[in-house]
């Protein structure tokens, strides 16, 4: 059985919050996202996602891996999201600066999953 694909794009004018079905509660990890990412944030950048475990502790992502031939990045969602009825999620994208410091390159875009 193939996943289930919810794409979400990521640029400029992208700001609203999304709200998406990821399927049945323990089901979500049969789910795929998908972030189209704008070429205004195709670069030196690190792009990762945040969500609230089960427990209500922050969660981060290891960095995600950008496909440069179709500037997307795909992300399966984790064991640990399914027990959830929903998740809220926030895709960010941060640089470091010369002196090694973080930089927030957008607002951290919001999508919660159903």
């Amino acid at each position: 059985m193939e996943n289930k694909i919810i794409s979400i794009n990521i640029g400029p004018e992208a700001n609203e919050e999304i709200n998406e079905n990821a399927g049945v509660m323990w089901e979500h990890n049969a789910t795929t996202l998908k972030f189209n990412i704008s070429p205004e944030y195709i670069g030196d950048y690190k792009y990762y996602i945040e969500y609230r475990s089960l427990m209500g502790t922050k969660v981060r992502t290891q960095y995600l891996s950008l496909d440069t031939e179709t500037n997307t990045i795909t992300f399966d969602v984790p064991i640990e999201m399914t027990s959830l009825q929903g998740v809220e999620c926030y895709f960010n994208i941060i640089s470091i600066d010369d002196d090694g410091n973080t930089v927030q390159v957008v607002k951290p875009r919001k999508f919660c999953l159903t």
